[in-house]
């Protein structure tokens, strides 16, 4: 499963980067070496959201229903893609 195979999911500091009535569920788990964002797009259009890590410069794999690997800018600022009524998962890990 994802919590086995990426512990970070399960343990993770969690912090919810999306507000009430957004159309797609946007939150972080972290750790001092590793983060995972996860996204879930309850609407009907694809959608790019941005994630706050604390991992500038870090390379996230996607790893569920995601195949590129976005790159972090230098404030760890994260774009990613949700298509419609979709859940996407990336993490990294030092």
């Amino acid at each position: 499963t994802l919590r086995q195979d990426y512990p970070v999911i399960g343990g993770g500091n969690l912090d919810v980067q999306s507000a009430g009535g957004d159309p797609v569920l946007l939150l972080t788990r972290s750790s001092a070496t590793a983060c995972a964002i996860v996204a879930i797009n309850y609407g009907g259009q694809a959608r790019v959201v941005t994630a706050a890590t604390a991992f500038p410069g870090a390379a996230f794999s996607g790893v569920l229903g995601a195949v590129d690997a976005p790159v972090a800018n230098g404030a760890g600022d994260v774009s990613i893609a949700a298509p419609a009524r979709t859940a996407v998962v990336y993490h990294y890990a030092q």
